[in-house]
């Protein structure tokens, strides 16, 4: 597989799961508020730091292992 592939399943791993994490993020400092309204909380510098921290090595490793397993199954 091309470098260029590698990158792109990175990348996407990586805007598709930090949406995610910060709907999860908003869940969880909202807490279950089911009659009260729903605020949007944006992390702080040191939790988006943490956040994107993880997205990354979890983005690359995603890339890396399905490189290495169309390579096998091919």
């Amino acid at each position: 597989m091309h470098i260029t592939k590698i990158i792109i399943i990175t990348f996407t791993t990586f805007i598709l799961f930090l949406i995610e994490a910060l709907f999860h993020f908003n869940i969880g400092k909202n807490g279950h508020q089911i009659h009260k309204k729903f605020k949007i909380i944006f992390p702080t510098k040191q939790e988006l730091a943490y956040i994107l921290g993880v997205l990354a090595v979890f983005s690359i490793l995603n890339g890396l292992i399905s490189h290495y397993l169309i390579y096998v199954l091919h």
